[in-house]
This record gives C-alpha cells, sequence and structure tokens, in this order.
C-alpha cells in the first residue's frame, strides 16, 4: 500500500520548485524515518508557501544519499543532501490554500509545523480531501473564467470522523457481498485492499489481481483504484465510486476519466453516497465537462443512496446463487436533473 506524503517548499524557496520539475528530483535535510519509509509507487502532494496545495505525483526511486561534494541543484543554497526521483501527475494552475488560525488547520487536521518538516506523512483521508479540493477549487475558477459558471466558495467537509472512515469502508463490504450474491468476481481499489472491516479482510473476499480486461496500461491504472468493480470473467458488469467526505468530484473524475479512455465502455456506472448528498451528485454530474462527454455521463451513471444497500444485501447474500445482478435495479436511481424530488 503507498504512503501518501506532504512535500513543502516555503514562500521564501519558491524557485525550487522550478528545478524539482524540470530535473524530476526532490531533496531531504536528512535521513528522517519518514524519508527512509519512501519508496517508489507512494502518492504525495506539493504544497507550495503562500499558495497551498500546487501539485499531485509518484514516487519514482527510492530515496539515496548523495556524495557531500555533489553540488545542490537547487538556487537556496542548501545542499538537500537526501534525493528522490519524482514524478509530476498533475499541476494546478491555482494553488488550494487553507486557513491556520493558531498554528492549526482544523478542516486537515494538521498544524503549521507538518508544512515545515519539508516532507510529512499524510492520512488517506487528509490526502483524498486536500486533492477533491484543489481539483474542485481549480475547475471552479476556469468555469468562472470561461463564463460557463461563476466560481463560487463553497464549505468543505471538516475533519471525518472514525465513523464516517468506517462507513466508506462499509459501503465496500456491502457492495462486495452483494457482488458475490449475484455470482460476480469483485475488485476492491487497489489501495484499499488490505482494509478489515467487521473483522472481514477485503482481500480475502476480492480477487488478488486484476485482469488486463484488454485495457492499456494507462486505463487500467484509473481502473484499479475504482473503489468496486464487479466482474464476470475478464469483463467488468458494474463499477462503483464510494463517495463519503470526498467532493464528489474524485468518482467522477475517475468515471471521467475512463468513459475518455475506454469511450464505447458497456458495463454500469454507479455513485453510491448518502441520501443527503443525492441533490450535490446530480448537480455536479450534470455539469458541462461531464455533459459534453458522448453519452453524457448522467446517461450512463446511476446514484444509490446508502440508506437502501443494508436490506438489499441481507436479502440477496440469503438468497445467494439465485439472485440476478439486476437487483441493482431496485436501488439505482437515475442522475437526470429533471427528476421529481421524493
Amino acid at each position: 500500500m503507498p504512503n501518501h506524503l506532504l512535500l513543502s517548499i516555503s514562500k521564501q524557496s519558491l524557485k525550487n520548485w522550478d528545478v524539482c520539475k524540470e530535473k524530476l528530483l526532490w531533496g531531504a535535510s536528512k535521513l528522517t524515518p519518514t524519508v527512509q519509509a519512501i519508496k517508489p509507487g507512494d502518492k504525495f502532494i506539493v504544497w507550495i508557501g503562500g499558495a497551498g496545495v500546487k501539485a499531485l505525483g509518484t514516487v519514482e526511486e527510492a530515496p539515496r544519499s548523495v556524495p557531500a561534494d555533489e553540488p545542490s541543484p537547487w538556487p537556496d543554497g542548501r545542499p538537500y543532501p537526501v534525493r528522490f526521483k519524482i514524478k509530476i501527475d498533475q499541476e494546478f494552475r491555482k494553488g488550494r490554500s487553507y486557513k491556520f488560525p493558531g498554528n492549526r488547520c482544523a478542516e486537515l487536521n494538521m498544524i503549521t509545523l507538518d508544512l515545515q518538516r519539508g516532507i510529512s506523512l499524510l492520512e488517506k483521508w487528509q490526502y483524498d480531501k486536500m486533492v477533491s479540493d484543489a481539483t474542485t477549487h481549480n475547475f471552479e475558477q476556469e468555469q468562472g473564467q470561461d463564463g460557463v459558471e461563476k466560481a463560487r466558495r463553497t464549505k468543505r467537509v471538516v475533519v471525518p470522523t472514525t465513523f464516517g472512515t468506517r462507513t466508506h469502508d462499509e459501503i465496500q463490504l456491502l457492495l462486495t457481498k452483494l457482488g458475490r450474491a449475484v455470482g460476480c468476481d469483485v475488485w476492491v481499489a487497489r489501495n484499499d485492499r488490505n482494509k478489515t472491516v467487521g473483522g472481514q479482510k477485503l482481500s480475502d473476499l476480492t480477487l488478488s489481481a486484476l485482469p488486463r480486461l484488454g485495457f492499456d496500461a494507462n486505463t487500467l491504472q484509473i481502473v484499479e483504484l475504482i473503489d468496486v468493480l464487479w466482474l464476470n470473467g475478464s469483463a467488468i458488469k458494474a463499477a462503483f465510486e464510494v463517495e463519503h467526505t470526498t467532493g464528489v468530484y474524485s468518482g467522477l473524475l475517475r468515471m471521467s476519466d475512463l468513459l475518455t479512455e475506454q469511450p464505447n465502455t458497456a458495463f454500469d456506472l454507479f455513485i453510491v453516497a448518502s441520501e443527503l448528498r443525492r441533490a450535490k451528485v446530480v448537480k455536479e454530474i450534470n455539469r458541462p465537462t461531464f455533459s459534453r462527454l458522448t453519452p453524457p455521463l448522467s446517461q450512463i451513471c446511476r446514484f444509490i443512496p446508502y440508506e437502501k444497500l443494508p436490506d438489499v444485501v441481507d436479502r440477496a447474500v440469503g438468497l445467494a446463487g439465485y439472485v440476478q445482478y439486476r437487483v441493482l435495479d431496485r436501488v439505482a436511481e437515475t442522475c437526470n436533473p429533471y427528476r421529481a424530488t421524493p
């Protein structure tokens, strides 16, 4: 399972970021336990002082100590004797900042010292929230500039409780049980496979490896991170994104990426979220960026409320081997914006 890291550059060393991008290299002042644990495949967020979340990337090589006489490429004059190769996956045009009143950000459950260390570990929910917030922030800014929709500020979800984190995992478990009950093989997101929910390890109930499915490497990387997949042999039957504490964008963007890479996708797509988030899901899925897909994402992807799943799963598991795949039709709802509100 990859680590999730926060790599920080102070406002006084902004030019260092240009070198990092040019040479695809990051430097650390010393080999701390956090730095020692870094490995290829780890995911990171770049935080720029005064701007906030600026980029996303992946570690390419493990950190190494360089000889004392090896010159530093960074213009701030510091040697950074521990260095590792990186890949920049995405750079945001506009950074997403947060407030730290009293040197603490309740929204991220972080203190300013976390930014000053240069390299800090993030919990996965922190990483997901920062990615979602930055993506949303930039999307809204771009929409405002194009005159399609005026950019607006929205309140984000605060620190999730233990219950909030557990609920996402429980929904993955419910979807796993339902998929098995209807005779499908199940895959959960690569970075969630080792989770244990209610005493059950998801990896014990799901595939140990995802078939190549005829996708190219880029598409396969997208598919591997979808929260839950139901498969029939080497064919996907359904894909589910569970949106609990994120801004809904993360799941929709993965669905959108998948449709862009595979425009002839023939399986069902679902966003699974609380009934309270139905209006937000419908609103976001009908934004221009998703409506301009062919066909529009709202015509392919349906909404499943959390609240309807447990009863359906209990019944299906009790009838395993006799229940049909179309049981999803009992709980899935259209994302048509003109649907009457119940």
